[in-house]
């Protein structure tokens, strides 16, 4: 059962467009909760005095450090504490 109804192949690739660029969307919002999530963690860790992972000492991110899609940050590979 196809999901799309169209009549040729011209409103396939119309369709199959909308697709994409609705992904890229979801793909920008995703890295900008990523962003505001990273932002939060700082603004607890200087709450507190102190800069845990993945921060360091003053309070930037590391450098070697990624987001997973997961919304854990990892370094070298390993999952961060």
């Amino acid at each position: 059962m196809s999901y799309f109804k169209s009549k040729n192949k011209d409103d396939t690739s119309d369709i199959v467009q909308k697709m994409l660029g609705r992904l890229d969307n979801i793909s920008v919002k995703l890295e900008d909760i990523g962003n505001l999530m990273a932002k939060i963690w700082k603004a607890e860790d200087e709450e507190a005095g102190v800069y845990n992972f993945p921060f360091d000492e003053e309070g930037n991110l590391l450098p070697n450090v990624s987001l997973t899609s997961e919304g854990e940050y990892i370094e070298d590979g390993k999952t961060g504490d």
